[in-house]
């Protein structure tokens, strides 16, 4: 689910901080050369490191989460693999790094940026949620809108992730390009230790291994350089590293219950009387608890509709039929094919390849399966609207929160003993 505002590291506990990067992955080295990893860090020249701050954050007992871009990561797999097995998170950055508002503004298609990095990223990324970070931070009431409209992104993702922390990395190394500033690195670091503390000594910190849209940027990156300066300074004054996936109000939003209604071309919802188990009906004029849908994606655009009592969307025979919700579990008969159509309208075809679409009936409009071998009707395409719903804090993540401080605890007073 896309949130209104950017979600923040501001419920981490005291001296906790959150490594992110930007605009990867990229490496600067021929593959055809030693492997520099074999070299001493000073002998690495500038250029994106991506692989090399991830082992390096690795051996330093530190899982960061890399938001890349589909057009860098279409070009390095290979780096998203050993990204994953170092123990980092990958998220999704949009393909080509683009303004969103103004792509919306300009009638383009924000979703298919999302939905085509999906498509490379997907094999790396952890569990079935994926994190998603505008480029420039950029979002609007409208980009909110539309992107959780579209079903096949917003019942899968969590974002936008915003940051508390950034040291501005890239303009330190677009001034090194510029000038060849000797003390970049150093500079750079101490930029990140006062944001920090202005930060109030915890938060998610915003770096960048690579460069989305500045050539001589990117060319000058030394953030790997900087972070063997920046990490080892953090370490003895005991700040402790966490996950993206392991902030608490994150934890909190990925068991949110995702939650969204239907709209047909008849211009009523797809409604459940009682919460749903008998036969389905399209002819609600509003939205209301009966309207309100869940969704198991099963990955590979197909996916499970769930009543709000919690049973499925069941076609029966696939065709003709009445579609019921009285599946209490879902089989090859409750797995339908997700088509996303544009923004803000899906499809969902059976087993059979029959299409769910509505019908006049006696009792009124009702959902059923029908076949149609060259696509949907217009009776079988729908619109999504997505409900913001948030899950009261629990007390197992009050728990949770709880471990949290008392292993920070544990691990600054281990440091402290080395010392």
């Amino acid at each position: 689910m896309f949130y209104r505002k950017g979600i923040r590291g501001n419920s981490l506990p005291p001296m906790t901080l959150c490594l992110t990067f930007d605009d990867g992955p990229g490496r600067t080295w021929d593959e055809g050369d030693p492997d520099p990893r074999e070299e001493e860090s000073r002998k690495i020249g500038p250029g994106p490191h991506t692989l090399l701050i991830a082992e390096y954050l690795k051996n330093q007992g530190i899982r960061a989460t890399f938001f890349f871009l589909g057009r860098h990561a279409a070009q390095y797999p290979d780096i998203l693999v050993k990204v994953k097995e170092s123990g980092h998170l990958i998220g999704n950055h949009t393909f080509g790094h683009p303004h969103l508002p103004d792509l919306l503004a300009r009638k383009g298609a924000p979703y298919e940026e999302l939905l085509l990095t999906d498509a490379i990223i997907k094999p790396w990324v952890d569990g079935r949620i994926t994190f998603f970070r505008s480029p420039y931070s950029d979002w609007t009431p409208e980009l909110y809108m539309a992107l959780n409209n579209t079903l096949a992104l917003s019942m899968n993702h969590i974002g936008p992730i915003d940051w508390d922390i950034d040291g501005t990395d890239w303009l330190s190394w677009q001034n090194w390009c510029i000038t060849q500033y000797p003390d970049a690195q150093k500079k750079c670091a101490d930029n990140y230790l006062k944001a920090i503390r202005k930060a109030g000594n915890r938060g998610i910190i915003l770096m960048h291994d690579s460069i989305g849209d500045r050539e001589n940027t990117r060319e000058g990156n030394q953030t790997f350089q900087m972070l063997q300066i920046l990490i080892p300074r953090l370490k003895q004054m005991h700040y402790h590293f966490v996950r993206l996936d392991e902030i608490p109000d994150i934890v909190s939003r990925m068991n949110d219950p995702f939650r969204f209604a239907l709209k047909a071309s008849n211009s009523k919802y797809i409604s459940l009387q009682d919460g749903g188990g008998g036969k389905i009906m399209v002819d609600s004029p509003q939205v209301g608890p009966g309207e309100l849908l869940g969704i198991e994606d099963l990955g590979f655009d197909k996916a499970a509709l769930r009543a709000p009592n919690g049973r499925f969307f069941s076609p029966g025979n696939g065709g003709g039929d009445a579609v019921l919700a009285d599946a209490a579990d879902v089989h090859e008969g409750e797995t339908l094919d997700l088509v996303t159509f544009d923004q803000t309208h899906v499809a969902f075809r059976t087993a059979m390849g029959n299409w769910l679409t509505w019908t006049r009936t006696a009792d009124g409009d009702q959902l059923v399966a029908s076949a149609f071998p060259f696509g949907p009707p217009e009776e079988g395409v729908f619109a999504v609207e997505v409900r913001e719903c948030r899950q009261p804090v629990t007390r197992e993540l009050l728990m949770f929160m709880q471990d949290l401080v008392e292993r920070i605890g544990s691990w600054r007073n281990r440091n402290k003993a080395r010392e």
